[in-house]
């Protein structure tokens, strides 16, 4: 098992050797990349809307195996084995609700986790289903600001 945040005082939560990773709205796979520059060998799903950026990121994962990048509706493709998935605000917030939905009907069958990242939408998941846990980077994980800057937004793990 390894983290799905490494480098932490605690382990939030893991990612076992049966998970399967998705990217919701992968863009060029820079968290692909992170995955596999932390030694994954999960299968790993990048979803992206635009299908020129998904052919260039399906170009450049390549020689993985591990890695498949599809192009279109994330509604559409999201992989059904998937246990894990990564979120940027890849929807508009009405879209969200959208998804909220059909995420949690894969989440009747088995274990589900949400990684989101700044999330402006978390509204849409504060509903009874599922349990969110705000991550503070600087309590949670011993990460500090520098300066007046802070480079690092919110961040949420949810499950159901």
């Amino acid at each position: 098992m390894m983290c799905i945040i490494p480098n932490t005082r605690s382990c939030l939560s893991t990612i076992t050797p049966l998970d399967v990773l998705i990217d919701v709205g992968c863009g060029k796979g820079r968290v692909i990349n992170y995955w596999l520059s932390q030694g994954y060998t999960n299968t790993i799903y990048g979803l992206k809307l635009d299908p020129i950026v998904a052919q260039e990121t399906a170009k450049q994962f390549g020689a993985w195996a591990n890695v498949t990048i599809l192009p279109g509706d994330a509604f559409k493709n999201l992989p059904q084995d998937g246990t894990i998935f990564y979120l940027y605000n890849p929807f508009s917030r009405e879209k969200f609700y959208d998804f909220e939905s059909h995420i949690a009907k894969l989440a009747h069958a088995k274990m589900i986790t949400l990684v989101y990242y700044r999330p402006k939408s978390l509204h849409v998941f504060d509903n009874g289903r599922w349990h969110i846990r705000l991550i503070n980077f600087d309590q949670d994980l011993g990460i500090h600001q520098w300066g007046r800057l802070n480079k690092y937004h919110k961040l949420a793990i949810i499950t159901r």
